[in-house]
């Protein structure tokens, strides 16, 4: 949109929920575009000028802008609910609910951003909850909440998707899990829509040799993902998959490769 752009970063790595090499990679890609990087900086004061918004620290970064976003994360908006005067308990990350999204007052669920769950903060989660507490409100469901694969995109240019087992957990139990990556920017499925890079990597139980989790940097990484996440649910082999044709060249037609 031709603005000049600059991220300013606390520590050295981005997006520490998704696997170190794509961030790395998504670093380069947007420095190569001319967004800048402050890496290891912290602004503690920012106020108005007539040539726009400055932000610094006592270390000595300044940098004057027309605009400033804190892209923090969600913190859920309570504040100003007053919640304990509805007997509602919470936490740092939000309200808390039990395994039926029930609050600490029976007559009161929570779904959504505003819940201290570990399930990551995403729409379409926030709307299985809600068909999940209608089902109770209505009882025609009395388990306990279940969730799915959820599988989750950073919408950077290009993409990272995730979904399953994640590749640092699988790093740090090498004997439980096996890690395949592959560098796919010469396939012809990426070829064809001129990629300049990408990278998949699939995740397997080594006892059972089923695939358990992916990642994937691409322009179509949230495509690609949602074609995995079904295979991990369902637990289809690479046979399975040989014994299906797709169209060709396409993200499902490479299905069988990432095995």
């Amino acid at each position: 949109a031709g603005a000049e752009v600059h991220i300013i970063q606390h520590n050295k790595r981005i997006l520490r929920d998704f696997p170190e090499t794509m961030t790395t990679e998504l670093i380069t890609s947007l420095q190569n575009k001319g967004v800048q990087f402050h890496f290891e900086t912290t602004v503690t004061k920012v106020y108005e000028t007539t040539k726009g918004l400055v932000l610094n620290n006592a270390g000595g970064f300044t940098l004057t802008v027309d605009a400033a976003f804190a892209a923090l994360g969600r913190h859920a908006n309570i504040d100003e609910l007053n919640l304990p005067a509805a007997d509602i308990a919470t936490g740092h990350h939000g309200i808390q609910v039990d395994e039926h999204l029930v609050s600490s007052n029976p007559r009161i669920y929570a779904i959504g951003d505003v819940v201290d769950r570990p399930q990551p903060k995403l729409t379409p989660v926030a709307g299985f909850e809600g068909r999940y507490v209608a089902g109770q409100l209505l009882q025609t469901n009395s388990d306990p909440i279940a969730y799915p694969l959820i599988p989750h995109t950073v919408y950077a240019s290009p993409q990272i998707s995730q979904v399953g087992v994640s590749v640092q957990t699988a790093q740090e139990n090498p004997d439980q899990y096996r890690l395949k990556q592959q560098t796919t920017t010469n396939w012809y499925t990426f070829n064809r829509i001129k990629e300049p890079n990408a990278i998949v990597t699939t995740i397997f139980d080594r006892q059972t040799n089923q695939l358990v989790g992916a990642a994937a940097y691409t322009t179509i990484a949230e495509e690609l993902i949602n074609y995995l996440t079904p295979l991990i649910k369902n637990h289809t082999t690479a046979a399975e998959l040989t014994d299906t044709i797709y169209n060709y060249p396409s993200p499902a037609s490479d299905l069988k490769y990432y095995y």
